[in-house]
């Protein structure tokens, strides 16, 4: 998979996606009402207000259960 360009594409509304913000890498939920992410969590961060997103990428299917 391949970083996508927040300011090309949008994930769809309500999508959990990775991102890449200016504090660090994460994962957050798409507000396409709002045009911007909630429920951000970047690993090892304290919760900031406001993440600048600059990439994005969608999550990988879960594996498989045998």
């Amino acid at each position: 998979m391949k970083w996508i360009l927040f300011e090309d594409q949008k994930p769809k509304g309500g999508q959990l996606v990775a991102l890449a913000t200016d504090r660090g890498v994460g994962c957050g939920k798409y507000d396409s009402l709002y045009d911007t992410f909630d429920h951000i969590s970047i690993p090892g961060n304290t919760q900031y207000s406001r993440y600048e997103v600059t990439h994005w990428m969608p999550l990988p299917e879960p594996p498989e259960q045998s």
